[in-house]
């Protein structure tokens, strides 16, 4: 995996890398939201009105599915961690479906069947390449989808196709999402102008 660059973290005084604890210590204080990349901060940029109309669509439309499978369709502050032989990450995916039990007090998630990434400009390459590489080293981790901000644009990858990218663009084609066995419209998923 190629080197990712170092961003200062604005709320510690710690020549990085930084250790898990200290981010999780921290990041329970902080007034944005930070990736941690094995020692690595990484702030995340601000979301657009747009991005979280789209993220909330999406959400409304698939909880009833996952809630009847079992699961829970959580959003944007939920923090997955991964753990790789050299160290742990964590992210924050836009939407996740975790099917595990839940835990009183959970600081972060280690499982996800389903993730949503919806794209801007600023995070496209690393939702397409960075993320989709480590999401994959969760043993749940079906389905993906990357959801356009920019254009009428939906990318679904399963692991059942072996990771086949598949595309649906018209504002009548219906997404099917295998790993909650129902479909989403684009229509539903992006707001009217």
């Amino acid at each position: 995996m190629p080197a990712m660059p170092a961003i200062a973290y604005p709320l510690a005084n710690y020549s990085l890398p930084i250790s898990e604890e200290h981010y999780l210590l921290d990041e329970m204080k902080a007034s944005h939201r930070h990736e941690f990349l094995n020692g690595i901060v990484r702030a995340m940029a601000d979301a657009t009105v747009y991005h979280n109309q789209i993220i909330g669509n999406i959400r409304e439309r698939i909880g009833p599915a996952a809630r009847q499978k079992g699961c829970r369709a959580l959003s944007e502050n939920v923090r997955l961690r991964i753990v790789i032989p050299v160290g742990p990450f964590h992210y924050y995916p836009d939407i996740l479906v975790n099917c595990g039990k839940p835990v009183s007090g959970e600081r972060f998630l280690e499982d996800a069947s389903l993730i949503i990434e919806v794209l801007s400009d600023s995070t496209e390459h690393t939702d397409r390449a960075e993320k989709f590489f480590m999401y994959q080293q969760l043993p749940s981790f079906i389905e993906y989808v990357m959801v356009s901000q920019d254009e009428m644009l939906v990318q679904v990858l399963r692991k059942s196709d072996g990771w086949k990218l598949h595309r649906f663009t018209q504002l009548t084609d219906l997404v099917p999402l295998e790993s909650l066995g129902c479909e989403i419209a684009l229509a539903d998923i992006y707001p009217e102008p």
